[in-house]
């Protein structure tokens, strides 16, 4: 995104060396397969482990694979770099057109407003956040003078419109600049803890050159601010719920981050699906040979065909997960406390008398339903109850002196239980 103007103004102070605001950061990509010549790096890399990098950063691959391939790299987000001998500042500020008169009278008036090159990057960047400028997926066409008419008149279009707008603007302004293309976004799949970018992320950004280094200013983000914080999927959320320009748009987004129902459930299965695929590409698919003979050696297993062995261990691995899973499912035996055994042989005794308790009847629901039957022997019966849930569920400062005095009051309950009978002859059906 943007700079801010304090940062902007740091950066023009050339006496003080510049702090590293970040280190250097080392990830693993798994890449689908792609007619695509570059692979897609953080910026900016330091080290790859596929591919060419060329003088503008980006990285060729002088073979494309016919699959799925993975590779790893180091970058470093604030690097020390400087203009290399094939990118001059002549080339960058090439735009091939030459403004026309309004164009002309707005860059006259940034030059009057402005001191220095990094406040005319930051009055250009205003002048899409504050001129009703509109991001959409289906702009306007454009005729013989692009530029101008974006600029002045449909005010509409997506992130290849501003960047390529903004970038020939500050070439005019004599501010060398370039467009990157790239990709902003994409969804965490919180399973398999990994990001999944698609092709709609794609995006496209400027790149000006300050104070002896390569600048990022993103105008999208002036435009739409959702479609940079959250990524495309977020943003078509709100595009077809038909929220852009209402007052509804941060509940549909908020919908989105935190879906609900069945879209909770269908993203959960989404992202265990992605997370399946992810895991067959990084363990199976791009597997080497050579790192595959290598795991089966560890494992014991030595054959030739190892890619064959390694898949009928992953599947018996898969099979053997699945059965632990339903085993998990099976009910398992609920461990009884002392004073639980104590109760439940207590009410076993009025089961010959057809007096069974029920998982739904609490202890008191059954101590009435048995001194009905036993109108005598009620006065014991609601005892032993009583003494029963206040061990259960009795509050802790009701046992003030620790555990002794609860030792007793389960032993007074065991005599209890031990002593009660029950007497036929009081038993009233």
């Amino acid at each position: 995104s943007m700079p801010t103007a304090e940062q902007l103004h740091r950066a023009n102070s050339r006496a003080q060396p510049r702090k590293r605001q970040f280190a250097t950061v080392g990830y693993e990509i798994v890449h689908e397969q792609s007619s695509d010549p570059f692979a897609p790096f953080l910026d900016y890399a330091l080290t790859q482990s596929i591919g060419t990098q060329l003088d503008d950063h980006s990285v060729y691959l002088r073979k494309q694979s016919s699959g799925v391939f993975g590779y790893r790299g180091v970058s470093d987000p604030l690097p020390n770099i400087a203009l290399t001998g094939s990118l001059k500042p002549k080339q960058l500020l090439d735009t091939g057109s030459i403004p026309k008169a309004r164009s002309l009278a707005l860059l006259s008036q940034w030059r009057n407003e402005a001191s220095s090159d990094q406040q005319l990057v930051q009055i250009a960047y205003n002048y899409f956040a504050d001129n009703n400028f509109r991001y959409s997926l289906d702009p306007p066409s454009l005729g013989d003078d692009p530029v101008e008419e974006f600029l002045f008149g449909t005010r509409s279009g997506y992130c290849g419109h501003y960047a390529s707008a903004f970038t020939i603007l500050m070439r005019w302004l004599e501010i060398p600049a370039r467009i990157v293309v790239g990709y902003q976004g994409g969804l965490k799949n919180q399973i398999g803890n990994f990001l999944e970018i698609r092709y709609s992320d794609a995006h496209a950004w400027s790149e000006v050159w300050l104070d002896g280094r390569w600048q990022r200013v993103d105008p999208t983000a002036a435009i739409n601010p959702a479609r940079i914080d959250f990524g495309m999927d977020a943003w078509m959320a709100l595009w077809d719920s038909n929220s852009i320009g209402d007052n509804a748009p941060g509940r549909a987004l908020a919908n989105f981050l935190n879906p609900a129902g069945f879209k909770k459930a269908y993203r959960r299965m989404r992202e265990t699906w992605g997370n399946v695929g992810y895991q067959w590409n990084k363990w199976v698919v791009n597997y080497n040979f050579d790192a595959q003979r290598q795991l089966l050696a560890n494992l014991g297993v030595k054959n030739q065909n190892s890619r064959y062995t390694l898949v009928g261990l992953l599947i018996c691995l898969t099979l053997l997960l699945m059965l632990f899973y339903f085993w998990q499912l099976v009910p398992k035996a609920v461990a009884v406390g002392e004073a639980q055994r104590l109760y439940l042989n207590f009410t076993r005794r009025f089961r010959r008398h057809k007096i069974n308790k029920s998982l739904a009847d609490t202890p008191s629901e059954f101590a009435h339903k048995a001194s009905q039957s036993f109108p005598r022997q009620a006065e014991e019966i609601n005892a032993i109850t009583d003494a029963y849930l206040q061990i259960r569920y009795g509050r802790e400062s009701d046992f003030p002196e620790s555990d002794s005095r609860k030792t007793k009051s389960l032993e007074l309950f065991k005599q209890q239980v031990k002593r009660f009978k029950l007497k036929p002859s009081d038993h009233q059906t």
